[in-house]
Formats: C-alpha cells, structure tokens, sequence
C-alpha cells in the first residue's frame, strides 16, 4: 500500500471571457453610476406640508438660509424656528454658544425680522443630533402649549431625510 501527500490538485474551472469581463464591468459601472445620480435624490426628498412654522437645523450654510428668508416671504409661516446644540468650539471667539444663536445672528444679518424668529437652544450632542433637535423641538413645542401643529423642515443634502 502506497501513501502519498498530494499539496496541488488539478481542477477545471470555467471562466469568464474577455467581452463578458467588458459586460459585467459595463454593468458594474452603470448600476454605480445609477446609485450615486439617484440615490442622494431619494435622501433628499422635498414634500412640504406648508405648516405653521419652517424649522431650520441650525448648521445650515448661508445660501440656504437666504433662500429660508425667500421661502417664508413666498408663504404664510407664523415664524422660523431655528434649532441647533452647543458648540464643540469657538465660542470663545463667535460670542454665540449654539449653532441656534449664530443661525439667529446670520437671520439679522440680512436683515431679517427677528418677531419671526424663534430660536430653540440644544446641549452639546455627540451622537444622535437629529434626534435631540426633534426632542427638543418636541419640548418647545410642549412649552409653549402648542399642539397639533404641521411644520416644514428646511434641511440641506442627504441630511434631509433623517431630519
């Protein structure tokens, strides 16, 4: 009896050839590039319910905030409500310790009403800051006995849908 180790074994395997390789990369390349051109149009979805109030997240660049103050001249908001947590930083330098009071400081900047302004203050968050913005938007809202009421979100990018 003959005891043999065999470390290579010979196998047949089908492989792809040179034009499917062209296909699958095609493929590839075109599903990506279907993911990347729609899927930030579905995280950004845009259905206004034209509510009482625009609630603004507080880290909103000053182009959106512009068109904020277009977006409340062309309908019938009581106020904006301007929401955002502490600052990790710079207050010492800006003077304002939530992004709620420099969205507020940007707002009178261009010159807008500030009786149309609510600004809603946060803590510092770490994790879950859209969360925390809701429930402190929630409490607000509570304070000020003020219940069923419909809101619209102005959110820049993909941010828009968790908000």
């Amino acid at each position: 009896m003959k005891f043999s180790i065999r470390i290579f074994e010979k196998k047949e395997c089908i492989c792809l050839t040179w034009p499917a390789k062209i296909l699958m990369l095609f493929l590839m390349l075109a599903t990506f590039s279907l993911l990347f051109t729609c899927f930030p149009l579905y995280l950004s979805k845009s259905n206004p319910v034209n509510g009482e109030f625009l609630v603004l997240d507080g880290q909103l660049p000053d182009y959106a905030i512009e068109q904020a103050i277009t977006i409340f001249g062309q309908n019938k908001y009581e106020a904006i409500i301007v929401m955002g947590g502490r600052l990790p930083s710079g207050h010492y330098i800006t003077g304002k310790k939530t992004m709620a009071e420099i969205t507020y400081s940007t707002f009178i900047a261009l010159d807008f009403d500030s009786t149309d302004l609510i600004p809603v203050k946060g803590q510092q968050v770490i994790k879950d800051r859209t969360y925390i913005s809701g429930l402190n938007l929630k409490n607000w809202f509570e304070e000020q006995k003020i219940q069923h009421t419909e809101i619209d979100i102005l959110s820049v990018g993909c941010h828009a849908k968790r908000s």
